[in-house]
């Protein structure tokens, strides 16, 4: 019985520290990209939350169009406005305050599917204000 329930209590404390790695900026921007954010990678504020067969995670931060450049990469493709809105609607009803992107003047939008091959179905939308170096990103999964 006490190995069941030292199981149960290591079981917990990693589900735990998973969930509380999600509310790092940092480590969000990490695991959806990769790699840590750069020395121009500024006012970062990110949420990423997993449970069960779905998960989400939204970003804002300021960065050098270089840097958006390298994230942008292969895996996405740009596209305008008018689709960006429609394609980031569902992530408006539950993000953060900090989430804004149709605030200020972006001039960039991308889109990527199959964003992250762990999940079923997954895509991404990331915003960029060239002249205010403000980025938008989110991305959510389902198997």
């Amino acid at each position: 019985m006490a190995s069941v329930a030292a199981f149960g209590l290591v079981v917990v404390l990693l589900v735990v520290i998973d969930v509380a790695q999600g509310f790092l900026p940092r480590r969000v921007f990490e695991s959806a990209f990769g790699f840590a954010p750069p020395p121009d990678v500024l006012e970062l504020e990110g949420r990423r939350f997993v449970f069960g067969d779905s998960g989400s995670a939204y970003l804002r931060f300021r960065a050098d169009k270089r840097t958006v450049k390298k994230l942008v990469g292969s895996r996405f493709i740009e596209i305008d406005e008018k689709r960006f809105r429609s394609q980031s609607a569902s992530a408006l009803k539950s993000a953060p305050s900090y989430w804004r992107p149709f605030e200020g003047k972006a001039t960039h939008y991308y889109e990527a599917g199959r964003f992250d091959d762990s999940f079923g179905t997954s895509y991404a939308v990331l915003s960029y204000d060239e002249a205010d170096h403000v980025a938008h990103f989110y991305w959510v999964g389902v198997d």
